[in-house]
């Protein structure tokens, strides 16, 4: 059996931590460019802006809108993928907000007259 030595890796070189121009304690920002030194700008928020965290009493399962809205889980579901009900993916399960859940519905009927 032999053995092919020119397809071997070379040895791991550690960096040489004695080099005098190497300085942990200062950043190097002579390759970074000008907007990135730059100071961050103030911006004014909106009110679209703010987000407004929902407790975890605020969100519904899919089981759980389903029976408040007195509807089969399926048809619910066929809701959500026709675009009538905002929904919240937590991986592969929906969540639905309790008041948005409610206003939607309630325009649902007043926006197909």
């Amino acid at each position: 059996m032999t053995v092919c030595l020119m397809f071997q890796k070379p040895p791991h070189r550690r960096p040489d931590l004695t080099d005098p121009t190497r300085s942990s304690k200062r950043p190097r920002t002579f390759d970074l460019p000008a907007w990135v030194l730059a100071a961050p700008k103030q911006v004014e928020s909106t009110a679209a802006d703010k987000v407004v965290p929902l407790a975890a009493d605020d969100l519904l399962t899919l089981a759980e809108a389903a029976a408040q809205l007195r509807i089969s889980p399926r048809t619910l579901r066929r809701m959500v993928k026709a675009g009538d009900v905002t929904t919240i993916r937590i991986g592969r399960q929906l969540r639905f907000g309790r008041d948005t859940l409610w206003r939607e519905i309630n325009n649902l009927g007043s926006s197909r007259e």
